[in-house]
Parts: C-alpha cells; sequence; structure tokens
C-alpha cells in the first residue's frame, strides 16, 4: 500500500506472497508474516531495488543501527523513484545520497534482523565486491589473537547483523 501524499510503501520482507512459508527456518512462525517487524517503509525505488538485491540493510555494531547498503554501485547516481524530495542544493535524491545512511524506526518495533542479514548474505554474495575490504582483516593474518581474522567479509557482516542467540545461517 502506498501512501500517495509521501510515496512511501509499506513493504515485506519476507514476501506475504508466500503466506509465511520458509519463516520456520529462521524461528519465526508462519503468522509473522504480516508482523510489524516484517515491514519497511520505503520508497518505491529502494522497493524495486530491494526486491531486486541491488541494495540491503547492514547492521552497524558499533552504533547498533541498520544502515542501507547500495550494493549495485550501478546505481550510484540514479535518482531513487518516488522520493518526491531533493536535497539541500535542489538536487533530486540518488542512491549515493543514502549509502550508508540509517534505517530510520521505532526502537520497540525494529525489523526482524536475521531475516535482513539473510537477505544482506544473498545480495552481498551477488556483488562480493561491493563490500569495503579495508575495512576487514586480510583473510592471511593468522597471527595469534586474530581468530576473526580468517573470517570472509561478508560472513563478518552477517554475524555483526544476528540478533544475539540467532544463527542467519539456518
Amino acid at each position: 500500500a502506498e501512501d500517495e501524499s509521501t510515496g512511501i510503501i509499506a513493504a515485506h520482507i519476507w514476501k506475504a506472497s508466500t503466506r509465511g512459508h520458509g519463516l520456520e527456518e529462521f524461528g519465526l512462525k508462519l503468522e509473522e508474516v504480516n508482523s510489524p517487524r516484517n515491514g519497511l517503509f520505503l520508497t518505491k525505488g529502494l522497493v524495486d531495488a530491494l526486491d531486486h538485491q541491488q541494495i540491503c540493510f547492514l547492521y552497524n555494531l558499533l552504533e547498533n543501527k541498520l544502515v542501507l547498503w547500495v550494493a549495485d554501485t550501478s546505481l550510484m547516481n540514479k535518482t531513487i523513484a518516488g522520493s518526491g524530495k531533493t536535497t539541500a542544493d535542489g538536487s533530486d535524491i540518488k542512491f549515493s545520497d543514502v549509502h550508508q545512511k540509517p534505517l530510520l524506526c521505532p526502537p520497540s518495533c525494529l525489523p526482524f534482523r536475521r531475516l535482513l542479514s539473510w537477505h544482506a548474505r544473498l545480495t552481498l554474495e551477488l556483488r562480493p565486491q561491493t563490500v569495503e575490504a579495508r575495512r576487514f582483516t586480510s583473510s592471511y593474518d593468522k597471527s595469534a589473537g586474530r581468530e576473526t581474522a580468517v573470517i570472509d567479509p561478508i560472513t563478518r557482516a552477517i554475524y555483526e547483523m544476528v540478533e544475539p542467540g540467532d544463527d542467519a545461517s539456518t
């Protein structure tokens, strides 16, 4: 459902058309497909990019925030459909303007991070070159005390997004 005045769409993370089938793999019940935590309010352009695995949401552990990640770098200079807003200089909002920006949502109703982590993993596996390698220790660094250094950047990003006690790989 789209709000005509704002261009915002209520989008499911796990598609409603599945009727919840598959959610049990994430420790969720079928009826949680209609949970507010299975939804995001986004513009049409962001919903389309999310559906096509061109963007995803990563969890920033240090700031305890979900951030939008534009995985398909060919989108960076494209205008976001449905944004209906402009930047301070009057230009249309582009994907580069929202890259690494936090997802704003009520703290009492955060989206299911396990579903966002699953989506992010699929998205980043399609485009592994978009993970900034310099933000991670080299996979060849096996020095003492560096056990996390052998984890690839995508797996590490997923580990940082998973809710405590949850396993994103299930």
